[in-house]
């Protein structure tokens, strides 16, 4: 699923979930912000969570590399 990140104009390729095969289209994958402003891809499905990054495009780009 190709989607804008935060209104950013930047579009990027969300991959389902390495484990459980979740889609961000179904709404089960979601990119979320802890409260020190940290930002983390997240499966509803399974609970699998990718690596805390900066910002919401290097977030991506970690959950996108994971492997199962």
């Amino acid at each position: 699923m190709i989607f804008d990140l935060a209104g950013s104009g930047k579009k990027w390729v969300l991959r389902n979930c390495p484990f459980c095969g979740a889609k961000q289209e179904d709404e089960e994958i979601l990119i979320s912000e802890d409260d020190a402003g940290m930002f983390t891809v997240y499966c509803l499905t399974c609970q699998a969570a990718g690596p805390e990054r900066i910002n919401e495009e290097e977030a991506v780009k970690a959950w996108n590399k994971r492997k199962r």
